[in-house]
């Protein structure tokens, strides 16, 4: 539900703070491993653990595609969303705004056949 200009932020946000954490976890990954006799497991256990956490706490703060599913949002949040989303792109006013909030359901036929991503899936 980002407008067109709040997406490269939070883009930007996410690979920052994925480098930043390939930082972190190196220095943690030295000290542990200097630090005890079993370094290797100890180093799993800690980066796993806190993986397992932070996947646990994401997947119940995830928001549903459409923000009017009850039971996720008051129901103004989700209003004041979908005024968001008109706004930022005034033409999904003609179109039934349900078509641009929805995953397209496709086909695995209609993704081999689309050759454009293939160089992609080569590499």
């Amino acid at each position: 539900f980002y407008t067109k200009t709040e997406h490269p932020i939070r883009l930007a946000l996410l690979w920052m703070s994925m480098h930043l954490c390939s930082i972190v976890t190196g220095f943690l990954a030295f000290g542990i491993w200097t630090a005890s006799k079993s370094g290797w497991r100890e180093i799993g256990r800690l980066l796993g653990g806190v993986t397992l956490l932070i996947g646990v706490a994401t997947f119940f703060r995830i928001c549903p595609l459409l923000p009017s599913r009850p039971g996720w949002l008051y129901e103004r949040d989700g209003i004041i969303m979908v005024n968001r989303i008109l706004r930022n792109d005034p033409i999904k006013v003609i179109k039934p705004l349900r078509q641009y909030l929805c995953r397209p359901r496709l086909r695995i036929r209609t993704v081999i056949c689309d050759y454009n991503p293939w160089p992609l899936y080569i590499l």
